[in-house]
């Protein structure tokens, strides 16, 4: 009894997971819209591409995890919430450069239209980061 709870918690959070995946790129999709109707094409090419990759993303991961669930293995144990710290760590502190050259640029380089573009750009490239970071973490083997 106690195996199916546990194997239809882990599936529910994978579950939840993928909805995330799934949600971020409808809204990516969605600002793309947008984008390409105010003659954004580029960026709209841009953040179609973006939610593309995060949907095959989460699909791929979705597919790997629902194996190990069956398998008994859980979604979480201590090296992934390790991988996890060490990335959110080092994602935020690379993330306030970001925000600061973003804040920088803003004045010459950059045209912004209004301060909302702006900060849609620095979080879009926070959870670009936090993937890489993510990435970087994971493939390590020493930790």
């Amino acid at each position: 009894m106690k195996k199916k709870k546990e194997y239809r918690s882990n599936k529910g959070i994978v579950y939840g997971k993928l909805m995330v995946g799934i949600l971020l790129s409808l809204s990516l999709i969605i600002w793309a819209i947008v984008a390409g109707r105010d003659g954004g094409v580029l960026s709209a090419i841009v953040l179609v591409i973006i939610a593309l990759t995060i949907a095959v993303f989460f699909i791929g991961y979705t597919i790997r995890e629902l194996k190990s669930v069956k398998q008994g293995l859980p979604v979480e144990d201590e090296r992934s919430k390790k991988v996890m710290n060490l990335a959110f760590a080092k994602a935020y502190l690379i993330s306030i450069y970001l925000i600061l050259f973003l804040s920088w640029a803003s004045d010459d380089l950059i045209q912004f239209k209004d301060v909302s573009q702006g900060l849609n750009v620095s979080i879009l490239g926070m959870a670009i980061i936090f993937g890489l970071c993510w990435l970087y973490y994971n493939r390590r083997p020493d930790i």
